[in-house]
């Protein structure tokens, strides 16, 4: 549940404010455009533009389809731990489906 509420990495006010980049001007390597949101962020954040949701995420990882949501800086670890909770119960399931089999005779090993 809270994979679904946290920000994925959208950057705030304080990651393209006009006043925060006056001292970065003199080295415009530091500093990088989105082509779509034409927002001006640092290049350290490595945002990239989701075409699902229309929006620059910093580190973006992917847009999940099965969350309906991008995984970014902010929630790909809860997101690991998602993925090793849905292995473990379906490994779980499993298991406990060939012991039902087993146990009511509809196997024969």
């Amino acid at each position: 549940m809270i994979l679904f509420l946290i920000n994925p990495g959208i950057p705030g006010r304080n990651h393209f404010q006009n006043e925060y980049f006056e001292k970065y001007e003199g080295n415009p390597k530091l500093l990088t455009r989105c082509d779509i949101c034409n927002i001006l962020i640092l290049e350290k954040y490595k945002c990239n533009h989701c075409g699902f949701c229309n929006i620059c995420i910093m580190k973006y990882d992917h847009h999940c389809p099965f969350i309906g949501k991008c995984i970014g800086k902010y929630n790909i670890i809860i997101f690991y731990f998602f993925l090793i909770l849905l292995t473990i119960l379906l490994l779980n399931g499993t298991i406990l489906f060939f012991l039902f089999l087993k146990n009511n005779h509809f196997l024969f090993f």
